[in-house]
This record gives C-alpha cells, structure tokens and sequence, in this order.
C-alpha cells in the first residue's frame, strides 16, 4: 500500500525529517548561517523537494534563500552523497511515501508540525 501526502505535506515532512536526521532546530536549517552542517541539510531539502518536482522559487522560499543558491545546492548533492549520514538520509527520505514502515514516521512528524502550529 502506498502512503499520499496530502498536497504540500511533503514539503514539511522533509523539512521536519532532515533536522531531525541532523539533529539540528528548524530555525537554523533556514537561517542564514553556513556552517557545515547546515549547507548539507540544505541540500539534502532541495535535492529531495526537486525530486518531488518543486520548483526552484519555490524550493528558496522553503529554505530562505534565491533560486540560484539552490541551484548550487543542487549540484553539490553528488558532491555530499561521499557523507554517510547525507547519503543514508537521502536514501531513506527519497522513498518515504512508497513504504508502509514509514507511513508511522510521517503521522509522528505530522504530529510535530500541529504542535509547531499551534506555537506559532
């Protein structure tokens, strides 16, 4: 059985699953900082909303940054891909709506985007 995302849940889950992965805050991923850590879990977002066919402007807005950053980001993905936890990352979320074992680990991120909500 295939897991849907309703339209645009995608975009939060990925975001919640990699700073989760990274062990790092929401607010960080899309700050400006540059640290290390923070560039590849940029990637990794961009690279998985690409595939899920966003659009450049669209991807930036998630990110907070210009479409031509995340054309950069982008093309460094192969580049990150020799990281382990980048490469296991990437595997794990790019098949995330095909599989029943992850269906559970998007109803909990699903569950952490409501409390997000209701913080705001």
């Amino acid at each position: 059985m295939r897991f849907e995302l309703k339209n645009g849940e995608h975009k939060s889950v990925i975001l919640l699953w990699v700073c989760h992965e990274y062990n790092i805050e929401l607010e960080d991923l899309v700050s400006k900082l540059r640290f290390t850590e923070l560039v590849r879990a940029r990637s990794l977002v961009a690279k998985l909303l690409r595939d899920k066919k966003e659009p450049l402007e669209s991807i930036g807005l998630i990110i907070n940054r210009d479409h031509a950053s995340v054309l950069h980001l982008l093309k460094k993905h192969d580049h990150y891909c020799k990281d382990e936890l980048y490469f296991n990352t990437y595997l794990n979320l790019s098949k995330y709506d095909k599989t029943k074992t992850v269906k559970e680990r998007i109803e909990y991120h699903q569950n952490e985007i409501n409390k997000l909500i209701k913080l705001l």
